[in-house]
């Protein structure tokens, strides 16, 4: 009985060093996996913003302001809704993701919110500007709007009548950062088009 007793709890103690090691294993494995995922935050988020069609043998980059979505969509038949569908939601991530669009800058007022940095977008398929509105993303909060032309003013470098109007908002202060950026690397961008 002794040795039986001994053996037993040899058993429990093996099956107890068993579970805290498959615990350790889980919660190791599991930070790991963590610390991989969090170093590798860049390349997923490149990976996730890029948008293309996938076909049989090919892929081709999604591009909302191209002739072949258009195709595309017609082409998907009884499909055509859910595609249409994709299409618009793949167009909304791009305008949010994307770094450029036609380098047309405006100030855009939206009701309720104060005048705005933003940048117009080019036309779409799937969102098309109506007549009189242009379609926009605003600097600093990437979201996107068609506002009229009466609510839309030029971005001017310096304009001591808009600049007045930022006050102490700390999210449309960085708003007027990037535009001023994004206009002035547009005019050194012009200047160097310009001797070449």
């Amino acid at each position: 009985r002794f040795y039986t007793s001994i053996g037993m709890d040899l058993v429990l103690l093996d099956m107890i060093l068993i579970q805290l090691h498959a615990l350790f294993f889980f919660f190791f494995k599991q930070k790991t996996a963590y610390e991989m995922l969090r170093s590798l935050v860049g390349s997923e988020m490149c990976i996730r913003d890029r948008y293309c069609f996938v076909c049989v043998d090919t892929i081709h980059d999604f591009d909302p302001a191209h002739q072949e979505v258009a195709t595309r969509v017609e082409a998907s038949g009884d499909k055509r809704a859910v595609m249409f569908k994709a299409v618009q939601q793949a167009t909304e991530r791009t305008i949010s993701t994307s770094d450029s669009h036609t380098g047309e800058f405006f100030w855009a007022k939206i009701k309720g919110h104060p005048w705005w940095p933003c940048e117009e977008v080019a036309p779409t398929f799937a969102m098309p500007a109506p007549p009189g509105q242009k379609l926009v993303i605003f600097f600093e909060t990437h979201e996107f709007a068609f506002i009229p032309d009466e609510n839309i003013k030029p971005f001017v470098l310096d304009d001591p009548d808009m600049l007045g109007k930022v006050g102490k908002n700390k999210q449309l202060q960085a708003a007027v950062q990037l535009a001023t950026h994004a206009v002035k690397m547009k005019a050194i961008a012009s200047k160097s088009l310009i001797r070449a």
